[in-house]
């Protein structure tokens, strides 16, 4: 049973992150479409606050090792940056 509730647990987990990514790509969205400077305050003060959950949702996943991270690979982030260049030249 108590794989069982790990899996369980994980699962719970790995949803939630991928729930407060949407939110915060939400919030992200409603900041840039307020048009008065209250409304758009009272939204980034809710997309700070889950960027904050989110924060803690992972740091719970790596700290139980469901989440891996990985140091960047320098070659790769080059060879990305290259590619998004050129696209944005041939704009």
């Amino acid at each position: 049973m108590g794989q069982e509730k790990r899996k369980i647990d994980q699962d719970v987990l790995a949803d939630l992150l991928c729930t407060e990514r949407c939110l915060t790509n939400l919030y992200n969205d409603a900041v840039n479409e307020s048009s008065g400077n209250m409304a758009q305050q009272q939204m980034l003060n809710l997309l700070m606050n889950q960027h904050d959950i989110y924060a803690s949702v992972y740091a719970e996943l790596s700290k139980r090792g469901w989440i891996k991270d990985e140091p960047a690979d320098y070659e790769k982030i080059k060879q990305l940056k290259q590619t998004y260049m050129e696209q944005l030249d041939s704009l």
